[in-house]
Formats: structure tokens, sequence, C-alpha cells
């Protein structure tokens, strides 16, 4: 069996304070978790899937997808799925 991971990261720029931040959040996803990094950055998770990572002025969202790959045709799914992603968004 073999274990597949692709992350998504977007940065946006972002000049409010965290409270503003975490309310604007919580009208989004009825679930926001606050918490910290192991870098000591400020987070929120959303929808038990979305980490939303504040550093100064600077908010990353990040998802990770994350899949089991048992037979042949899976493994060569996620080799499929995997360069696209690289031809797509790797320049």
């Amino acid at each position: 069996m073999t274990v597949s991971s692709v992350t998504q990261r977007m940065g946006i720029h972002y000049s409010g304070n965290l409270q503003t931040l975490q309310a604007v959040l919580a009208h989004v996803a009825p679930d926001v978790i606050r918490g910290e990094n192991d870098k000591g950055l400020k987070t929120f998770r959303l929808f038990s899937a979305v980490d939303v990572i504040v550093d100064k002025s600077l908010v990353t969202l990040e998802v990770g997808l994350l899949w089991f790959l048992i037979t042949p045709k899976s493994i060569y799914f996620s080799f499929l799925v995997g360069s696209r992603l690289r031809k797509r968004y790797v320049r």
C-alpha cells in the first residue's frame, strides 16, 4: 500500500488584527479552532481540513489531501495527478 499527499498553499496579505480575522473565519466555518504551529505562528483550523497560518502581514491558507493507494491502477492515477499538479502550479 502507498500513501500519497498533496498540499496546496495560498498566501494573502492581511493588515488587520487576529480578533477580526477570527470573526471573519467564524462566519465562514462553524468550527474554528485556534492554536499555534511548531514555529510558534498563530493558526486557525477550519472544517478540520484547512489551516490558516498568520505570519505578520501574511495569511497562508493550506489544504492537504491524503489518500491511500492499494491497486496498480490507483498508483498510476496518483502519478498522473501529481504530474499534472506539478506541471500546472510549479514553474
